[in-house]
């Protein structure tokens, strides 16, 4: 048996759970099972939510309310986004629907249904064409420095380049050596830091390398590729024709977003 996914978790859902148990049946989790599950985020932090609690709307200079509506379903937490907005912070909703908490925003956006995701990466178009993120927490934070093969689009690996190499371990093209260099933090490092050092990971250009059985293979940089797949498909422009959002209402919200000081 394959139940769909319990909403609730409260007392009522200990007596479901023990049944669900007693039959040996497959379960599924509650976010996944209704697709709001954050992917991104466990993907990064190995987490399904990593946030704060309510009153850190207070310490935002710049909130984005996305598909949310916490004047409706949060109303007792909802006075701390108002009082960030007494003390000069920006409120963006971003929903389909003129909602309760849309009413009270700086912005509004109104994307069409199921366009979020090209609103989304529109805006990641602009921060990144522009060159508005942050290369130090990109280089240290993400995967986006990791190196890719150019001849199968997969992460370079120590078992690429090294006889009985890890398939876990990956590489930086590090610019300090003029080399590939094992990443720190990948999951077969014995160390689990994310810790640079003196590397310096670079964020564009192709090198080569010498893999293990002596061919030569082509690599570059995740992020050199994912800025020319949003510089192809991602451009305000055609998200505008997608989204129903204008360009230049993506672009303000992007640079906008990017000089938060402290966005939320």
């Amino acid at each position: 048996a394959t139940p769909g996914p319990n909403f609730d978790h409260g007392p009522d859902s200990a007596a479901e759970n023990r049944l669900l148990h007693m039959l040996n049946a497959t379960t599924l989790d509650t976010f996944s099972g209704i697709g709001d599950m954050p992917i991104g985020m466990i993907q990064t932090y190995g987490m399904f939510m990593n946030d704060g609690t309510a009153d850190d709307y207070f310490l935002s200079d710049y909130i984005v309310m996305w598909s949310a509506n916490p004047a409706y379903t949060r109303i007792p937490d909802v006075h701390f986004m108002t009082e960030a907005r007494y003390r000069g912070a920006q409120l963006v909703v971003i929903a389909p629907d003129h909602n309760a908490t849309a009413i009270h925003a700086d912005l509004w956006l109104a994307p069409k249904l199921q366009s979020d995701a090209a609103l989304a990466l529109a805006m990641a178009q602009v921060i990144v064409s522009e060159g508005l993120g942050k290369p130090d927490y990109i280089r240290e934070q993400t995967d986006l420095p990791f190196l890719v093969r150019s001849d199968n689009g997969r992460f370079l690996r120590e078992a690429d380049l090294v006889a009985d190499g890890r398939s876990d371990v990956f590489y930086l093209w590090d610019e300090a050596q003029g080399q590939a260099v094992l990443a720190p933090g990948s999951q077969g490092m014995k160390k689990p830091t994310l810790v640079l050092g003196a590397i310096v990971p670079a964020l564009a250009g192709r090198h080569t390398v010498t893999a293990a059985d002596g061919r030569t293979l082509e690599v570059e940089p995740l992020f050199a590729r994912l800025r020319r797949h949003l510089d192809a498909s991602y451009t305000p422009e055609l998200a505008q024709q997608t989204t129903g959002v204008a360009a230049d209402l993506i672009r303000r919200t992007a640079r906008d977003m990017a000089a938060a000081k402290s966005a939320l």
